[in-house]
């Protein structure tokens, strides 16, 4: 499942679609700063899509996601 990757570009509606169901699986509910944590959210998905229109495969993103959160947090407790 991870070589999964998008055989053509998505339409608008299926972005719509696939963006609200990933958005849905984030916990945002319990962050300190709502606004700032939807605005994370947003570069996130952003991101995700923009490797998805790039032909990434799943494992691929995942990965890349994981990383992109780590080192978010990295600069969090940095500036702390």
């Amino acid at each position: 499942m991870d070589d999964i990757s998008a055989t053509r570009k998505l339409t608008s509606p299926e972005t719509t679609k696939l963006r609200s169901l990933l958005k849905s699986k984030l916990n945002l509910a319990n962050a300190d700063d709502k606004q700032q944590a939807e605005e994370d959210a947003s570069d996130l998905l952003d991101y995700t899509f923009a490797m998805i229109a790039n032909g990434k495969n799943v494992k691929y993103v995942t990965d890349e996601l994981k990383v992109c959160t780590v080192c978010s947090m990295c600069i969090f407790f940095t500036l702390l």
